[in-house]
């Protein structure tokens, strides 16, 4: 992804800005790339494969198979974020600036933990990617292409480590702080 903007640039101060800002850039920056870089990874670990397969069978049968995996679970995570948890986080920091009179979701925490459990699985996978490949490093026998696709993953597990960062430790814990102060100032008896 040689060129690709970097939006989440270091020195900025992301806790500070709105949470419907970083959720946007969470898809441009992040999920736009995710749904072009896997499969593009996954075609490319084929190709490695039938090349390389009869001097690194070990390390690479499983992986065009742990790339699909990836892909599935990436894909449904961040439909279900696009389309559920993004849009009640930005209504949710609308009602806390007064600027929507909805009520704050009541299952924002649910969301929220479920959404935390698939971060942990999708990080589950990527552990077990940097086993099978040897933290990417390649074999000494490795052509180009080999190479390549193990820069390209690790490269893709980096940027996965900083969505899912970002989103565990900025956009979630803020939302949930937002949803527990706009319940105790709305629902006081």
């Amino acid at each position: 992804m040689e060129g690709r903007q970097e939006l989440f640039v270091f020195g900025t101060d992301w806790n500070n800005k709105p949470l419907s800002e970083l959720t946007a850039r969470i898809v441009v920056a992040h999920h736009d790339r995710f749904r072009l870089e896997l499969p593009a990874l996954r075609g490319a670990a084929r190709e490695v494969y039938a090349c390389h397969c009869h001097r690194d069978f070990a390390r690479l049968a499983p992986l065009p198979g742990l790339l699909f995996r990836l892909e599935d679970e990436l894909g449904r995570h961040m439909r279900r974020e696009e389309k559920t948890i993004f849009p009640v986080i930005t209504a949710l920091e609308r009602a806390a600036e007064g600027r929507e009179p909805m009520a704050a979701n009541r299952c924002t925490k649910s969301l929220i933990s479920a959404t935390l459990s698939e971060h942990d699985d999708i990080l589950d996978l990527l552990a077990e990617a940097r086993q099978m490949t040897g933290n990417y490093e390649p074999p000494p026998n490795a052509g180009e292409q080999y190479r390549l696709l193990l820069q390209r993953f690790e490269s893709l597990d980096r940027d996965l480590n900083l969505h899912i960062g970002m989103e565990n430790d900025s956009i979630f814990s803020r939302a949930l702080s937002l949803a527990h102060q706009w319940q105790e100032a709305h629902y006081r008896v």
